[in-house]
């Protein structure tokens, strides 16, 4: 399989490039229609600036349909851009900070003072979706998605006034559309974070530096969900 697609991301320095395969295929083995961002993986804590790839699996499972062909219309190679920046260094105590949340034909906006937003979210991350687009010719790399979302101090997103700190990054209604179109092929990139935090998953080198491969480890699957009973299963 190619990759040579991503190589057009422009990525900030020090950017680590992954291959997540594992976790995509493990997502696509299981019935999605009931996952949470906000709430099904434990621990989204970033070691670094970290760039996901990733194909498609050849069958996906659903709940509703069983299993089925990737759709066509869906995404044939993808990659998502993590980077994060700490509140302490962005926000004043005094500044007013919005909330903005992805569901819904209108962002829902609640305003927080900088001094409570910095004690609810240490981190602010922004996560970009990338998408190989193919012609007979050639391949280039199209930015869709944009997400932006805060961690708190044990690398959770957190809820304010009951909802999550999570959304589009741009607030216009095409911006909001295509983010909760492809939120479900952001899902298994969170998965392997969060297996990689709980050490579910070891880092491989594919000796092609600097592009390495997260791998599921051997009898630790990851968790989904804050309740033992949504484990993930083999």
């Amino acid at each position: 399989m190619s990759w040579r697609w991503y190589e057009q991301v422009a990525l900030p320095e020090g950017t680590v490039t992954m291959d997540v395969q594992d976790f995509v295929d493990l997502w696509a083995r299981h019935p999605k229609e009931y996952w949470d961002t906000a709430a099904d993986f434990p621990d989204l804590t970033l070691r670094s600036p970290i760039f996901l790839v990733v194909a498609a699996p050849k069958v996906l499972y659903s709940e509703t349909f069983g299993r089925q062909p990737w759709p066509r219309s869906s995404p044939k190679r993808w990659g998502v851009a993590f980077n994060a920046v700490q509140t302490d260094a962005t926000w004043s105590d005094e500044q007013k900070v919005p909330l903005i949340r992805v569901v819904g034909d209108e962002p829902d906006e609640l305003v927080l003072r900088g001094a409570e937003a910095k004690r609810l979210a240490r981190w602010w991350v922004i996560a970009s979706m990338f998408e190989e687009e193919r012609t007979p010719s050639a391949s280039k790399a199209v930015r869709t998605a944009v997400w932006s979302y805060m961690l708190d101090d044990k690398g959770s997103i957190p809820l304010v006034g009951g909802r999550p700190w999570f959304g589009s990054s741009d607030r216009d209604v095409e911006s909001l559309r295509i983010a909760e179109d492809r939120l479900k092929y952001l899902h298994p990139m969170l998965l392997a974070i969060s297996a990689w935090n709980e050490n579910a998953a070891v880092f491989c080198d594919r000796l092609l530096p600097p592009y390495f491969q997260l791998k599921l480890r051997h009898g630790r699957l990851p968790t989904i969900g804050r309740h033992s009973q949504r484990d993930l299963a083999s």
